[in-house]
């Protein structure tokens, strides 16, 4: 099977809905069950029903940076305590295709870290800074073309959803971006946010920690969607 028919196939699967299933330990790392399951992966399905009174601090964090161009993922105390997992979605080049793994090029880049106690606190800190734990009260809806932070997270016990939308005072204001953008090892920048308007647009960009305009590539991250957060859970899905 050549690689132009591994492309179509992937491409064909990434089709598939994004509502229809609940997240399991690690969908996020197979291509077609991260899209089946994306929805309840941002929600924090997994993080809510896991968390109690007593139950260890956990957090997922993610950056939508255009669907179509760049997702960055990060959870804290998921896989095991202060350890930062990272990984990084981009639409794939041809040229990454493998026989081996045909699934390999939209896996995205994944790396992991112990933080210091110090790292730790901070995070924290710039979490409730940004105000993390303090949900929306009317619906944010937040599409597929926009840029934007989500935060999931298990907090002392309670559960929260919380999210920024660019630009808005709120998403400017995110400490907890800045603190990701110096702490992150995948050695991939931020995309840059940008308006609609300059969506489509790969002119390059400078600024902490948004740094680059990520350029089309070859075979995009397919579909389009948008989700709506408020009172600590998704009100509202859509995909067309």
């Amino acid at each position: 099977m050549n690689g132009k028919w591994i492309a179509r196939i992937v491409v064909a699967g990434g089709l598939l809905g994004l509502a229809g299933c609940a997240y399991q330990a690690g969908d996020e790392s197979n291509p077609l069950a991260r899209r089946a399951t994306w929805f309840s992966f941002v929600a924090g399905d997994d993080l809510r029903a896991a968390c109690h009174a007593g139950a260890p601090d956990r957090f997922r964090i993610v950056y939508n940076g255009v669907w179509a161009e760049q997702v960055r993922i990060y959870e804290v105390g998921v896989a095991g305590p202060r350890q930062l997992d990272q990984r990084v979605l981009e639409p794939m080049r041809a040229d990454e295709l493998s026989l081996s793994d045909p699934l390999k090029p939209w896996r995205g880049q994944a790396k992991s870290l112990t933080l210091s106690d110090a790292e730790y606190a901070a995070l924290l800190r710039d979490l409730e800074q940004s105000g993390a734990y303090q949900s929306p009260n009317e619906t944010l809806t937040l599409a597929a073309v926009d840029f934007y932070w989500v935060v999931a997270s298990c907090h002392e016990g309670a559960f929260h959803l919380s999210a920024w939308r660019y630009p808005s005072l709120g998403f400017a204001q995110a400490s907890f971006a800045t603190w990701l953008g110096a702490i992150d090892t995948t050695g991939i920048p931020f995309n840059r946010p940008r308006s609609r308007a300059d969506v489509a647009l790969s002119a390059g960009g400078t600024g902490s920690p948004y740094g680059v305009t990520t350029a089309p590539r070859q075979i995009p991250l397919a579909g389009s969607w948008s989700i709506g957060i408020a009172q600590d859970r998704v009100v509202d899905k859509v995909e067309f």
